[in-house]
């Protein structure tokens, strides 16, 4: 699914998924295909905000997790990188698009992948209990 909005903003995003980390399990264009799949027009137009995030440039296996990672090296890889979003001027921006993007992988905003689906399942038993 091709990305709406200016091309500005397309090339600013192509720039960044470039050096974006990646999940070892599916294949970075995978990944990159994944991700363009879930995000709005609205959010593909707003990755500005990722040309500021620390992650940047940084080794990917610390934000995505590497095939076979045990339970611990899993925590301990989250808590290091969960080190760099707490310092990020990006981090509520982040947090946002990977909750908006429904994203599955790594960790994005100071969140891991189960602590957003945690989030996304409290928010809709929160909504409904207002709804009713």
């Amino acid at each position: 699914m091709a990305l709406c909005g200016s091309s500005l903003a397309q090339r600013r995003r192509k720039e960044w998924v470039a050096t974006m980390p990646n999940e070892s399990a599916p294949s970075k264009n995978t990944a990159i295909a994944m991700i363009e799949r879930r995000i709005s027009s609205s959010a593909a137009e707003s990755w500005d905000w990722q040309l500021d995030a620390l992650c940047r440039g940084q080794d990917s296996e610390i934000f995505f997790s590497p095939s076979g990672e045990g339970r611990t090296a899993r925590r301990q890889r989250e808590d290091r990188a969960k080190q760099v979003c707490a310092g990020c001027g990006v981090l509520d921006a982040c947090k946002r698009f990977a909750l908006a993007a429904n994203e599955p992988f790594g960790v994005w905003g100071g969140m891991t992948a189960r602590e957003r689906l945690v989030h996304r399942a409290n928010s809709r038993r929160d909504h409904e209990r207002r709804a009713s």
